[in-house]
């Protein structure tokens, strides 16, 4: 500043924003992110995870978790079920509203604490025997605001500028993780916030800011909710107090440290009264030979969620596995020190380097003053964290939708990356002097291109639809067979099948053993099969797939193992299900193809099950057997050109060998002449040779 001009100056203090600006500004940007996911929400999202209906389940469902099984013991598989079944489960129906007694009973069998459900039961309670994805996504809108807001206060905090207090919850509500976090019905927003607001307050007490007592309270009741949110959330809350407390112990500040660590203890204990089955919840892991056998490594599993977090914010993800840059890095090192310790010991004496020495000395006393120590709990914080996710999830069969056990501590990490590069550019004064923060806003901008660009939008369960859909069947007199990958996946039917007449739900290990029961019905025009193909397509792939040398079978992009004696017997195909069907369930009817489209990431074929007089033959099609035909036309074309280039080349080759041989035969010719010419001039020497002698011998007699 102090080399720049008055005209640049007076410009640079013409543009600071007043405190109402900034608010109008941060208010703004907050409008059009939200905007920005609900885009994604009411015109992109055509499908839901389990874990969203569950959500609905838990809240509305009138002591009744599960839709699989009942509270009674009495079946709710492989029977003829009333339709208004789906519709009880996931709305509140007259006469149960604000009944929150219900929902911490449903949660109890759950992993889950009641907070969510119960705010989300509230709001459905106002609208008895309605069902819609914007009761639970009002949640989200607060939270999604509330938390911006909080991002920012800390932000600013922590930067001690409004200019980048801003620029963090750009970084962060603009990139695509922010979407996928909210897109998504469960209770990740909720505690998303709710932890923003936790780095705040304890940023509070890092600053000394405000009332310790006032602070204590706050953090003390966020925690209780946080805890009745999510159990991911106590994990949070222990690694960010235990920062505190050695924080409290290095300032020699111990009744402060007691007065703090039993408040939190204290916070952590009513929530457990408020919840006790939170206690068995967090001692119901699986056994460490299941954990070792299923889940990743803990380093690979710290890379792999790191990666996703890194996803979210850039579209760029470092491997899961160890490659060798970190060695390069040690090298690197390693040789800086073996060249500088014998470099030093030359120079001690040398004025210069005392003079550089000091300044280095000087330069580590002022680092240890002004220790950020706030960014080292923030990084700390958010690395336990993925270690214990990494810990206890089966990251393996998670795969990308595991970032969801960790968006709570995304905008931990893009504060830490904010801050680092604010004490990255404050240590460059070159640097600082001549653009302050604007490289950061700047490389904050880049990185959300690539996050739009690249990190993809996980949690819109598209149906990729071929035909009329699941929901144009559903009518006052429509009944369903579902013949589902597994019981569980019910779960995920009761907004499409919400409104029908009956149903009967089984499962393809299992809908052998119900013949007799499904059989127990007349089938009419409103009669569908419901055939989830995921497993079949398993099976399919054993059967018509081509197997590699390690005895996989690839089918589309996915490589599946069997091994023949073992599993011959237990294959079955659509059509084996189909005939069953046909033949031994309701003879003298024919499954007609009716649509296809994608529940949950399982593709299901509707099928209506009509006399064989009224029978159309309909082609079975969906965007699976589409893309599987795309990728076979690709490979004949890819083959018929390899085919076409192999011609070519046999053609070239012939002519090459055409030539060779007229070559070869103009050769020949060459030499048969060379040859004559030789015989030839030794003939012609030969005679030469006769006549010289009988001259000589005609000489001698003379």
């Amino acid at each position: 500043m102090e080399n720049m001009s008055p005209k640049v100056k007076k410009k640079l203090s013409e543009c600071v924003l007043s405190q109402k600006q900034v608010y109008i500004l941060l208010a703004v940007i907050i409008i059009l992110q939200i905007l920005n996911v609900t885009y994604y929400f009411a015109f992109r999202k055509e499908g839901f995870h389990s874990d969203e209906m569950w959500s609905y389940g838990f809240a509305n469902s009138f002591f009744e978790p599960y839709m699989y099984s009942n509270v009674d013991g009495s079946p709710a598989m492989g029977v003829w079920r009333d339709g208004t079944d789906f519709e009880e489960y996931i709305t509140v129906q007259p006469g149960e509203q604000f009944r929150f007694d219900s929902v911490w009973y449903n949660e109890v069998p759950d992993m889950h604490p009641p907070l969510y459900p119960a705010i989300l039961h509230l709001i459905c309670s106002f609208f008895p025997n309605v069902f819609s994805k914007y009761f639970a996504y009002l949640i989200n809108i607060i939270a999604m605001a509330v938390g911006q807001v909080y991002l920012y206060r800390t932000a600013l905090r922590l930067c001690k500028s409004d200019f980048l207090g801003v620029i963090t919850c750009i970084f962060w509500g603009f990139c695509n993780g922010f979407v996928n976090l909210n897109i998504y019905l469960r209770a990740y927003p909720l505690i998303t916030m709710l932890s923003i607001m936790l780095m705040f307050y304890h940023t509070r007490l890092y600053l000394s800011e405000g009332s310790f007592t006032g602070n204590l309270i706050k953090i003390g009741l966020i925690i209780i909710a946080g805890a009745l949110s999510h159990h991911y959330f106590l994990v949070l809350s222990f690694i960010i107090v235990a920062c505190f407390c050695f924080f409290y112990l290095f300032k020699r500040q111990w009744k402060n440290m007691f007065i703090y660590a039993f408040s939190m203890l204290g916070s952590v204990l009513l929530s457990f009264a408020a919840f006790p089955a939170a206690i068995s919840h967090l001692f119901q892991f699986g056994s460490e030979e299941t954990r070792l056998n299923n889940n990743m490594p803990l380093l690979h599993g710290i890379r792999y969620t790191f990666g996703l977090i890194q996803e979210a914010y850039s579209g760029y993800r470092i491997s899961a596995y160890a490659t060798s840059w970190y060695s390069y890095i040690v090298v690197a090192l390693v040789s800086i020190i073996a060249l500088a310790v014998p470099l030093c010991f030359l120079f001690r004496n040398e004025v210069w380097f005392k003079k550089f020495a000091g300044k280095v000395k000087d330069g580590i006393i002022s680092f240890g003053r002004n220790f950020d120590f706030m960014l080292l709990f923030i990084v700390i914080s958010v690395f336990f964290v993925l270690g214990v996710v990494s810990y206890n999830v089966n990251l393996n069969s998670m795969a990308d939708l595991s970032d969801r056990y960790i968006f709570f501590v995304m905008p931990w990490a893009g504060v830490a990356a904010v801050l680092i590069c604010k004490h990255i550019c404050k240590a460059i004064k070159p640097l600082y002097n001549a653009h302050k923060y604007n490289i950061i806003a700047w490389l904050c901008c880049t990185l959300l291109a690539f996050s739009s660009s690249m990190c993809p939008i996980k949690y819109l369960f598209e149906s990729c639809q071929y035909g009329r859909g699941i929901a144009s069947t559903v009518n006052e007199n429509s009944r369903y067979i579902m013949v589902m990958e597994s019981e569980w996946v019910l779960t995920s039917y009761p907004y499409k099948l919400m409104g029908c007449n009956s149903f009967f739900p089984t499962s393809v290990a299992t809908y052998k053993q119900s013949i007799e029961e499904i059989g127990n019905i007349t089938p009419d025009n409103d009669t569908y099969l419901l055939l989830d193909t995921s497993v079949l397509d398993a099976y399919s792939a054993f059967l018509e797939g081509e197997k590699d040398e390690d005895g996989n079978v690839e089918n589309g992009t996915v490589k599946y193992v069997y091994e023949d004696d073992k599993f011959k017997e237990k294959i079955v195909t659509e059509q084996d299900v189909i005939d069953i069907f046909e033949k031994d369930i309701f003879p003298g009817y024919k499954m007609q193809f009716n649509c296809s489209e994608y529940v949950f990431g399982r593709m299901i074929h509707t099928f209506n099950i009509v006399p064989e007089e009224d029978y159309t033959d309909v082609p079975i099609n969906d965007f699976v057997m589409e893309y599987k035909e795309m990728q076979k036309e690709l490979k004949e074309k890819e083959f018929k050109s390899e085919e076409d280039a192999l011609k070519k080349q046999e053609e070239k080759l012939k002519e090459k060998e055409n030539l060779l041989k007229e070559e070869e035969q103009e050769l020949k010719e060459k030499q048969e002449e060379l040859k004559e010419k030789i015989e030839k001039a030794e003939k012609e020497e030969a005679e030469k040779a006769e006549q010289k002698s009988e001259k000589k011998s005609v000489s001698v007699s003379e």
